[in-house]
């Protein structure tokens, strides 16, 4: 590979994650304020030793990102929803839960660029 075709895939990364950061700070610009509550299992429950809930929601927030539309935004709330699906596939005592208050904007997670 030439200087100049490698300058060009350098270029390219640094414009997609410009492009990535900046409607992801769009998304996040719209959050109402406040704080969300993220629980990888209820009150008086276990998690899982075999699978972890945050493997869960990035693996799970990763596959789902790309079959949405380019610039598609995922919200924490719809991972932390994959990521109990997945794990009650594993682990039926670990229930994680989401606490966002009434909000309608929920925080950005992932972004399919």
């Amino acid at each position: 590979m030439n200087k100049t075709a490698s300058t060009n895939i350098v270029e390219n990364q640094q414009n997609i994650r410009a492009l990535a950061r900046e409607c992801f700070e769009e998304e996040l610009a719209k959050c109402e304020y406040g704080v969300a509550h993220i629980y990888s299992t209820q009150p008086g429950n276990s998690a899982d030793d075999l699978s972890s809930f945050t493997r869960c929601m990035i693996e799970g927030a990763s596959e789902r990102i790309l079959q949405l539309p380019q610039k598609e935004i995922l919200s924490i709330r719809e991972a932390t929803a994959i990521a109990a699906s997945m794990l009650k596939q594993h682990h039926i005592m670990q229930i994680p839960t989401y606490n966002a208050g009434r909000r309608y904007n929920h925080f950005p997670f992932a972004i399919n660029i």
